[in-house]
């Protein structure tokens, strides 16, 4: 029965890193991919940071009982409580944009509909869904998105250990000045990442022992790790080809197999869709209302805001967004370590 809750923790923490952005590999590309080895070098890193920090979370709610994210980061602190709720809503609006821009430019890609009229395709379906229950969607990315991983796990095992890329040779060559280095890259991504994995893996914290949160985080860290160093390895040997798409994982599948590019780009697009779908409906929870708005009225405004600003683009997004959040993510971070160092010597007295 522990075997089963460890697989079940790992499997809800690599599920908490690997979105549609992440799958796509437009995410990876510019984190990490356009450093070269020195990206794999950091997201190695990046794993060593997860584990430590989720270590220590574990210890913070054991502490204190309470498994709320503003609670592990801030603790008593009010103001960086309500600042911290509100800027993890903001994050989750925000990645509904990148969805919708997303869903758009792929849809865009496979049909040659026009990415602002596929965009707003995406809106309507959402909008009722949204209005009706979202259960069944949620429910259904449980499929959507475990095939995904299996689809790019093909693609990393069998795209091959030779390219036109050179595994050390495109080191620092991003054009992103939000993401100069690696090493800024890699504090950003760990930082964005680390915060929402514990928003979806403090769930499990009152129902489940530490050593088997230990053991279920340590596995599913260890898998991500197989994950993200297979997607990387492939877009650096694939550089040239990949390095100025929208979505690099499915240009090496397309070289792989059309078949594989086919089931990968439309089980992407249910990836996009669904992601929307919960992401809009996590955040209309949390923020039930502004203003007068409430109810469908609320999530009408909400999508039509977000279906404008996805007029930004896909990428641009991403190397936008993601960096932001990150850097402000790693004051969390901070703070959640001195969280803990402060529990650690209250404990010890």
């Amino acid at each position: 029965m522990k075997e089963k809750s460890i697989r079940k923790i790992a499997f809800a923490y690599v599920g908490s890193f690997a979105g549609a952005g992440f799958i796509s590999g437009q995410e990876i590309m510019q984190f990490f991919a356009k450093f070269g080895g020195y990206g794999i070098l950091a997201e190695i890193i990046c794993g060593i940071l997860f584990f430590s920090i989720t270590l220590i979370s574990i210890f913070i709610v054991r502490k204190t009982g309470d498994v709320g994210i503003e609670n592990i980061i801030a603790g008593d602190k009010t103001f960086f409580r309500k600042f911290f709720s509100s800027f993890f809503n903001a994050f989750f609006f925000s990645v509904v944009i990148i969805m919708i821009a997303g869903f758009g430019s792929l849809l865009e890609e496979l049909t040659g509909i026009d990415e602002r009229l596929a965009s707003f395709i995406v809106i309507i379906p959402v909008f009722i869904i949204a209005n009706f229950g979202a259960k069944g969607v949620s429910e259904s990315m449980n499929i959507i998105m475990p095939g995904l991983t299996i689809l790019l796990v093909i693609i990393s095992v069998f795209g091959g250990f030779k390219g036109s890329g050179e595994f050390f040779s495109i080191a620092n060559t991003a054009d992103n000045p939000l993401l100069g280095n690696f090493f800024l890259s890699m504090l950003s991504f760990m930082a964005y990442n680390i915060i929402v994995a514990i928003a979806v893996f403090n769930a499990m914290y009152e129902k489940t022992d530490k050593k088997t949160l230990i053991k279920g985080s340590g596995l599913g860290i260890f898998i991500y790790l197989l994950i993200i160093v297979s997607m990387t390895y492939q877009m650096i040997i694939h550089f040239p080809d990949v390095q100025n798409v929208s979505f690099p994982m499915l240009v090496i599948a397309g070289k792989i197999s059309p078949v594989l590019e086919k089931s990968f780009s439309i089980l992407l697009l249910a990836g996009f869709f669904g992601c929307i779908v919960n992401l809009l409906f996590t955040f209309t929870v949390k923020v039930n209302r502004i203003g007068s708005l409430t109810g469908w009225k609320l999530n009408l405004v909400l999508l039509l805001i977000a279906y404008f600003l996805s007029a930004v683009g896909f990428k641009e997004l991403i190397g936008v967004i993601y960096p932001i959040t990150g850097y402000i993510g790693f004051i969390a971070v901070v703070m959640v370590f001195i969280h803990y160092l402060k529990l650690r010597k209250a404990s010890s007295q």
